[in-house]
């Protein structure tokens, strides 16, 4: 039998039918998974990868705070002055081999304090203003760029570090009256 011009027409509309068919199945089922692995980012993975970066930044932060001694003479409105180098090797010699943050270098302007690093390979930039409130150092204007921002937030971040420079300054066993940043220097007055 030969088909004839009906025949190919009708074959063609089903053939076409059936593809559009075949598509529209194929965009739901992604549309689904993308809504399912979103869930599971928001739900299940990133509030366990939030938890475990605050926990490793917080055990990062308590070896630090281990190395502070207080002065042996204090003198009032003694100025301290804290490099670039001495933060950055002060955040090296808290880090392990092990941990996913790598790199670290610090960058202090007379506008801002900035920590450049590298986190599981992909480059990460923290930013903050420190301040004085009430005889005690904190930090203001906290931001985060790189992969890091879709762990941890300004606020996560400004709580650690406020809570930490609180302790360390028990350890220190004085108040901070005054922070100056200068280039690659910051100077604290106690």
């Amino acid at each position: 039998m030969f088909p004839t011009v009906g025949n190919t027409f009708a074959h063609a509309q089903r053939k076409s039918h059936r593809l559009g068919g075949c598509i529209a199945w194929t965009l739901a089922i992604l549309v689904l998974l993308c809504l399912g692995l979103s869930m599971v980012w928001l739900f299940v993975i990133g509030p366990s990868i939030h938890n475990m970066a605050k926990a490793e930044l917080n055990l990062s932060l308590n070896r630090a705070e281990a190395n502070i001694h207080p002065p042996l003479l204090f003198i009032p409105g003694i100025v301290i002055p804290i490099s670039e180098h001495t933060i950055t090797e002060m955040i090296m010699n808290n880090l392990s081999p092990s941990d996913a943050i790598k790199d670290p270098v610090t960058h202090i302007t007379p506008n801002n304090i900035y920590i450049n690093f590298r986190l599981y390979g992909f480059p990460c930039v923290i930013t903050a203003v420190p301040q004085v409130t009430n005889g005690h150092l904190k930090v203001n204007k906290v931001a985060i760029e790189g992969i890091m921002s879709f762990i941890l937030s300004p606020d996560d971040i400004t709580t650690l570090l406020d809570t930490h420079l609180t302790h360390a300054q028990e350890l220190f066993q004085h108040s901070v009256t005054n922070v100056q940043l200068q280039n690659q220097e910051m100077d604290l007055t106690f």
